[in-house]
């Protein structure tokens, strides 16, 4: 059974299904998902992983487990590693999972560094993926005085995901246009970053976050104002991750000092606790099969 995100199981359920190893009415025994595997691979199979990110941190990290779980198996199975269609597996897989999704996340995953991407309308998506070049010391810059802060909380987008398309699908006019502006916004920002103006960067990321909170309320809570309040001294700009209410949070710290000051400010607010910021890089590698 796959269909529990609570589950920490369910990707790789999902993902053996979706490769085709065993057939979806199998595998509840297991002499049935034995011989599924012995008549697909000639035996058994191992899955290990390690993800030291939370379960709802909003980092897209189920896609991104997906994804390289579904390339594995695609290597095992002797298929070719293609990031398009893994993309729309991906996407198969978290309708399996019954949380939703788009190909956002296994797109920002799977291909290193900073980019812009897009799809044109219509059916099928087929996602276009811009890379943003920095200059050396930009990305050095950007690399010194980006944040993530863990806010301790914990939140599935399934729920926001489900909220906002609908009312997107009935072209509720709000919904609509703040869709578009925040598409206006990722554009600025790249510009910013090819200028190399992370203050911009920041300010933008801040305006962002006012339009997430204006698509789904619940996307903030009293404590993550706080928060947001209390890292505000020593930021240009920041927003949750992902869908919010949750999760880890983004900043352009405002200096190259301020990451430090402000660690020191959040260990002596909240002692004893999980908020505190994450070390951080940007994965310029992005998705890597190997066989041994």
């Amino acid at each position: 059974d796959y269909a529990d995100p609570s589950d920490p199981l369910a990707v790789h359920k999902a993902a053996v299904v979706l490769a085709g190893l065993v057939g979806t009415r199998g595998g509840r025994r297991g002499g049935d998902l034995a011989r599924a595997l012995d008549r697909t691979l000639g035996g058994g199979l191992r899955v290990a992983t390690e993800v030291d990110v939370p379960h709802g941190s909003g980092l897209g990290t189920s896609s991104i487990l997906a994804g390289a779980l579904l390339a594995s198996l695609r290597v095992i199975l002797g298929r070719p590693v293609e990031f398009e269609p893994i993309y729309d597996d991906v996407l198969c897989l978290e309708q399996m999972l019954t949380t939703g999704g788009g190909w956002q996340d296994q797109v920002g995953g799977m291909v290193g560094g900073i980019k812009v991407s897009s799809t044109q309308p219509g059916l099928p998506q087929r996602p276009h993926v811009e890379p943003v070049r920095l200059r050396p010391e930009v990305a050095e810059e950007l690399r010194r005085r980006l944040i993530l802060v863990y806010t301790g909380q914990r939140r599935l987008a399934k729920g926001i995901l489900r909220a906002i398309m609908g009312r997107f699908m009935s072209r509720d006019p709000e919904v609509v246009y703040i869709l578009s502006y925040i598409r206006e916004i990722a554009e600025a920002q790249r510009r910013a970053l090819e200028r190399g103006d992370l203050d911009e960067m920041g300010r933008l990321m801040a305006e962002h976050w006012q339009l997430n909170k204006r698509l789904d309320p619940g996307s903030s809570n009293p404590f993550i104002d706080l928060l947001f309040e209390i890292c505000s001294p020593y930021m240009s700009g920041a927003k949750l991750a992902g869908a919010g209410g949750g999760g880890f949070m983004m900043i352009v710290a405002r200096d190259e000092q301020a990451p430090a000051r402000l660690a020191e400010v959040l260990a002596r607010t909240f002692p004893a606790t999980d908020v505190a910021p994450w070390p951080t890089e940007i994965a310029t590698e992005g998705l890597v099969v190997s066989k041994t």
